[in-house]
């Protein structure tokens, strides 16, 4: 059995592949191949395959480590830190699996919120309100979580890359003048229609248009007090 590091490994290696066959088709604008189609449905079920091995893995390693966990504590507590040891368990969680299972319930039309939630503000963001910073976890949680989600994001391979050559700032690209879905906008002005019997047809030409992207810097800005 393989572990949490290899699996997502196995992923990334796997997510590369599928992403290097769009991109050939797209610089050489075709459309991929009965062979390609293939190779690429086999990548995905290998990826599906391996994120269901992953997602036990992780909820076996959360059991693992929170029964562990109860099972270390001893039998016996002083009775000068009894109360502060029940206190410290309503007011935080056994294991990050436990935590995350709370997260869901929350989130789920209907589902309870564990009051534990809303004594986990961010330090120097306000805990009254959820979504700036009632809900998150530490920092290495957090960092950690997002990481997964980047390389197993399956938005990522499906989006068209072109990269710039030299100093170069910007790029244009032709297209079609194609501003609605609605009869005579569809493919710049380009009319069909079903044919009948004696019937005139209108002829249409398309039209075309020029976009230009440039870049520019991306900035983020966020207040916290002190």
């Amino acid at each position: 059995m393989k572990t949490e590091v290899e699996l997502k490994e196995d992923i990334d290696i796997l997510v590369q592949k599928l992403g290097k066959t769009r991109e050939a088709c797209i610089s050489e604008k075709r459309s991929p191949t009965s062979v390609e189609i293939a190779d690429s449905n086999d990548i995905m079920d290998q990826i599906e395959v391996l994120e269901k091995n992953l997602a036990y893995e992780q909820r076996t390693n959360g059991t693992l480590d929170r029964v562990k966990e109860a099972s270390e504590k001893p039998d016996r507590t002083p009775l000068d830190t009894a109360k502060d040891e029940k206190r410290d368990r309503r007011n935080h969680f056994a294991s990050n699996g436990e935590f995350f299972q709370a997260v869901m319930r929350a989130g789920m039309m209907g589902g309870s919120v564990d009051p534990r939630l809303s004594t986990r503000a961010a330090t120097g963001l306000s805990e009254s309100i959820p979504s700036d910073g009632g809900f998150l976890v530490d920092t290495e949680m957090s960092t950690e979580m997002l990481k997964n989600i980047w390389e197993t994001s399956p938005i990522l391979t499906r989006v068209s890359r072109t990269t710039l050559s030299g100093n170069k700032t910007g790029m244009k690209f032709n297209g079609l003048d194609e501003t609605s879905r609605a009869t005579g906008s569809r493919y710049g002005g380009i009319r069909a229609y079903w044919k009948g019997e004696a019937q005139d047809k209108v002829a249409s030409t398309p039209k075309f248009r020029q976009i230009e992207l440039n870049l520019n810097k991306l900035v983020g800005l966020t207040l916290a007090p002190c």
